[in-house]
């Protein structure tokens, strides 16, 4: 049998995973964990290579200034969430993008697909 309960290292989770374990309810629980696995989080050239490759699975591109926005802003800090949040800010651009396509009088090609700075930038 194998369990996983999974948190975020300095953050709310992980108190109350701790909470869990140690919460008093069943003394004898925290001995029954005794491996504790413990993922450093990504880094940000990692978190803009996963957002990269998510953008690429669905079909989409980042101009040169949404990159430049996701590696100098959106990407430089540590993400509560990681690549949950990464995904987050490409699905929030690409409703962005939509709402902006949709405003457009003329709609080339590339419109439909390239999310831009200003769909990146919150």
């Amino acid at each position: 049998l194998v369990i996983i309960l999974a948190g975020y290292e300095n953050h709310e989770s992980e108190r109350d995973l701790q909470h869990l374990i140690n919460g008093g309810h069943n003394p004898g629980l925290p001995s029954r964990f005794t491996h504790w696995i413990r993922f450093p989080d990504y880094q940000p050239d990692e978190l803009l290579e996963i957002a990269k490759r998510m953008v690429a699975a669905k079909r989409f591109q980042l101009s040169d200034g949404a990159f430049k926005a996701l590696r100098d802003e959106r990407l430089t800090s540590p993400l509560q969430g990681n690549a949950r949040d990464v995904e987050n800010i490409i699905n929030n651009a690409i409703s962005r993008l939509n709402v902006r396509v949709d405003a457009l009088s003329f709609v080339e090609d590339d419109n439909l697909v390239t999310l831009t700075c200003e769909d990146v930038v919150i």
